[in-house]
């Protein structure tokens, strides 16, 4: 016999309304008694009457949208904002959570959304999260999900946009190889789960071109608040390079996989009279507006984030009007912008 809602308000000792309310109903309860129903509901095998919520109208005209919003260094929560923005014009209810790391949080997060009867998903995440066997199955029931990644997942529960950084970072490598550098660095923390795969593209090109050597890696480490991302580099820079001596016998070429980080490195040098590029070339990332004015004007990634946006909007009309077309697999890829501090 299928669960009713009843049989769990009784399991919980709560009345049927509270439990109706956790399940999608409209009404006020805690985020934790939400959360308490949702888990017993879960454990007891309850499945809500599709046929029943189709005669009262099975779409709510709502969406959520799951993205990382609070994110002070790739500037990517403009996407999801101009989805928003996109839904709302079109009639559309928007929930928005802020991406937790942890898998669970991630999963309650889904839990949360499905207990609003939303029509779908808009969710981001890495490979590791949207991987996850506890958040696949949270997805795998909702009514239509679009997932963005930095890397392919097969396996995804709906449709799937690769958010690709690599082709930029080989572009830069081929950049720096085309204008005769032998001695690249790339600066990056190493301990985020995004960043080894960038570094491993990065290394495998270096060693197409012959470029391979000692100080390719600049480990920057963890840093507390975004305030000291900037100083952070610098103080690595110099006591990784302590004189000029040191740093033009082990750089030639420089690539910070953010644009702060990189305009700090560019004053170190030219506080040391280091000549930008002719010297040492400097390459950051995500192209924010100070780079273009700085002198030499800093060279960049493109995270084509109006490309990504433009796509998100398409599927999420497509897919609204018809659940049933096959999974998509589409891919945005970021792009190197060649300006003076490249060389």
């Amino acid at each position: 016999m299928p669960v009713t809602q009843s049989q769990i308000a009784s399991k919980l000792g709560v009345d049927q309304r509270t439990v109706s309310i956790a399940l999608g109903a409209s009404g006020r309860i805690s985020d934790s008694m939400r959360q308490k129903v949702l888990n017993t509901a879960e454990k007891m095998g309850y499945r809500p009457n599709h046929l029943a919520a189709g005669l009262r109208g099975a779409k709510t005209n709502s969406i959520g949208i799951i993205w990382l919003f609070a994110d002070a260094w790739a500037g990517d929560a403009n996407i999801a904002l101009n989805l928003l923005q996109h839904a709302q014009g079109n009639g559309l209810q928007v929930f928005q959570a802020q991406l937790p790391d942890e898998d669970e949080k991630i999963a309650q997060q889904i839990d949360e959304m499905l207990a609003r009867r939303v029509d779908g998903l808009v969710i981001q995440g890495s490979a590791r999260q949207l991987s996850s066997p506890i958040v696949v199955k949270k997805l795998a029931k909702a009514p239509m999900v679009i997932g963005v990644c930095p890397e392919p997942l097969p396996d995804f529960p709906g449709d799937l946009v690769l958010y690709d950084r690599m082709q930029a970072i080989e572009q830069v490598v081929e950049h720096f190889a085309a204008t005769g550098r032998k001695k690249p660095v790339f600066c990056i923390n190493m301990s985020q789960e995004h960043n080894p795969p960038k570094f491993e593209t990065f290394a495998r090109c270096c060693q197409k071109h012959d470029m391979v050597h000692p100080n390719m890696l600049m480990e920057v480490g963890n840093f507390g608040s975004p305030d000291e991302y900037g100083p952070r580099h610098a103080k690595v820079f110099n006591l990784r390079f302590p004189d000029n001596k040191t740093l033009l016998e082990s750089v030639d070429s420089i690539f910070t996989f953010n644009d702060i980080g990189a305009i700090f490195l560019m004053r170190e040098l030219q506080d040391r009279k280091i000549n930008i590029p002719e010297q040492i070339a400097v390459v950051g990332f995500n192209d924010i507006e100070v780079g273009h004015v700085w002198k030499p004007a800093l060279a960049s990634g493109d995270r084509k984030r109006q490309e990504l946006s433009n796509l998100l909007k398409h599927m999420l009309d497509t897919r609204l009007e018809n659940l049933k077309l096959p999974s998509r697999r589409e891919a945005v890829h970021m792009q190197f912008i060649h300006r003076e501090s490249a060389g």
